[in-house]
């Protein structure tokens, strides 16, 4: 989905900038060099044009990044509701793919977490993201709830998580790292779970225990269901001969 688009040609051969083109040639510049790094300038050299084409675009920085920011926020996969009707499960699989970027863009990632949604494409992604909690009727309260929780918890590892991996600029070992955690006995004995090689299986199992607590705390549809369940058999329980919609029909098909 984040493969760079081809850039077209005019008949006189040269590329035609496009505002696709741009944002391409940035994402790769970031994954390269770093956010910091980036400047119209040296995005103009790399494109091959002057540093005014790119104002034809995008008329500040900032608008440059936001379009970053939106490129990067279209990768995160729409909930899909299962068949089951599990809301949380949908969700759980929607942040999946938001970490997910975190590992491919490390470098361009900060910006979903540093920059509001400042284009109408990010709104109405944000807005089509909410929508299927409450279009399945779950209350505005707990949709905000599932929302931002399991938002806030994948956004919060796939940093930390960009934090681990970066090398350190003084050359700090990790905090796993003996000579570190020597005379600290309570960090030694979690230390081996801390690791690098864990990072992704920690956050796989924190958010499976986040999912079962918003399962217990928000009230699903799925939830509601299943709480009227044993209230339709009590009715059998209690004595009431009532037939149902099997026995209208074995008694019109009597003779």
């Amino acid at each position: 989905m984040d493969e760079p688009r081809p850039k077209r040609k005019t008949r006189l051969g040269r590329v035609l900038l496009t505002r696709d083109a741009i944002v391409d040639a940035a994402l790769a510049f970031v994954d390269a060099h770093g956010l910091e790094a980036l400047s119209t300038r040296k995005l103009a050299a790399v494109l091959g044009v002057e540093a005014m084409t790119l104002y034809h675009h995008f008329a500040t920085k900032g608008a440059l990044l936001d379009a970053l920011a939106e490129r990067l926020t279209l990768l995160i996969e729409l909930p899909r509701v299962p068949r089951s009707g599990d809301l949380i499960a949908a969700y759980v699989e929607a942040s999946r793919s938001l970490y997910a970027i975190a590992v491919r863009h490390p470098r361009a990632f900060v910006l979903l977490a540093t920059r509001r949604a400042n284009t109408p494409r990010m709104m109405d992604f944000y807005d089509a993201l909410v929508a299927p909690l409450l279009d399945a009727g779950m209350s505005a309260e707990d949709a905000a709830l599932v929302f931002r929780t399991i938002g806030y918890f994948s956004l919060g590892a796939a940093l930390s998580r960009i934090a681990t991996f970066a090398p350190a600029p003084d050359d700090t070992p990790p905090l796993e790292h003996p000579e570190r955690i020597a005379g600290h006995p309570h960090l030694r004995a979690v230390s081996r779970f801390t690791t690098r090689a864990r990072v992704d299986a920690l956050y796989a199992r924190g958010l499976a225990a986040l999912a079962a607590g918003l399962r217990a705390t928000v009230t699903t549809p799925t939830a509601r269901r299943a709480a009227r369940g044993p209230a339709r058999t009590s009715r059998a329980a209690s004595g009431d001969s009532r037939p149902g919609r099997s026995g209208r029909q074995q008694r019109r098909k009597a003779p």
